[in-house]
């Protein structure tokens, strides 16, 4: 069975691979003519391949789906790759790369594959012309890609023009290059250790009435306050189920020993049936001090 470095070498293995990310303008989830499809190009290549198995076996997550919405682009074995072309962006980085693999590890794979066995890609595939992300940014954001990496859920970086790429290995800390951040490391590379006795008292927590704190954009999205052991915790809202995961981390990420996010989008949500929503919860709240509300009862 395929394993997440074994993927990793075979996507960059060749001198062919920079070609692929040069100028890339599409993901492959848009059917567009005009595009280019990264994972398509990528599961061609690997179909040729000795190792190369699974990209057409099922890779539903059924996390409130059982639609193809709810898939990562491609499965390799028990590896899950996750497309995004993106600019360095807040709102752009949560957008399912991290999140998405994260869901696939703890849940959202096929059944036949353990979690022991499972693992998940996330490649941001930079966009020509995006600027850097800021120190602040970076900070809050690449502890928690180290955070997710202990979990065998890598999420990659390559620059859209270069083919440049951060890792170079997998599960390795390096200098950031100037393309992908504006400084070259971040204050710290882990995130602290979570206060599971917080995120406990999390639990009882209400949506509050009112949020007083901005998240890199101009929306009160967040309140912050010191729980019963002394240390900083979050409490934010988020209208998109599945961003909620990389909110969480990412005030993790700005130093708050516990979170709990609650989901406030417009559609009622409804468990998939699997299990998957369940394990999910758990697992965050155990790896990393992270409550997710969905605002639902989970089956």
């Amino acid at each position: 069975m395929l394993d997440a470095r074994q993927v990793f070498d075979l996507l960059f293995a060749t001198r062919q691979a920079t070609a692929w990310w040069t100028n890339l303008d599409g993901e492959d989830n848009k059917k567009k003519a005009t595009e280019r499809l990264l994972v398509h190009t990528l599961s061609d290549w690997l179909k040729k391949q000795p190792h190369g198995s699974g990209q057409d076996r099922e890779r539903m997550q059924y996390f409130f789906s059982s639609h193809t919405q709810s898939c990562v682009d491609r499965r390799f074995d028990g590896v899950g790759v996750e497309e995004k072309v993106i600019e360095l962006k807040y709102d752009k980085l949560i957008d399912g790369a991290l999140g998405r693999s994260l869901v696939w590890v703890f849940g959202g794979r096929p059944k036949d594959i353990a979690q022991s066995d499972a693992a998940a890609i996330g490649l941001c595939v930079i966009k020509t012309g995006s600027a850097p992300m800021s120190a602040k940014l970076t900070d809050a954001f690449i502890p928690a890609v180290i955070a997710a990496q202990r979990e065998n859920v890598h999420v990659v970086f390559v620059h859209g023009d270069s083919g440049d790429m951060w890792p170079k290995n997998l599960g390795m800390q390096r200098a950031l290059p100037s393309w992908l951040s504006e400084v070259p490391e971040p204050h710290t590379w882990d995130l602290d250790p979570p206060s599971l006795p917080d995120a406990d008292e999390l639990e009882q927590f209400k949506r509050p009435a009112k949020m007083t704190e901005k998240l890199f954009g101009k929306r009160p999205r967040f309140v912050a306050c010191t729980g019963h052991t002394g240390k900083k915790i979050a409490i934010a809202s988020w209208p998109n189920h599945w961003q909620m995961l990389d909110v969480a981390l990412t005030l993790r990420g700005l130093g708050y020993a516990a979170v709990k996010v609650f989901y406030s989008g417009g559609v009622k949500l409804s468990p998939a049936g699997r299990g998957v929503e369940k394990n999910i919860r758990a697992a965050m709240k155990s790896k990393f001090g992270v409550v997710l509300d969905w605002n639902v009862e989970l089956t």
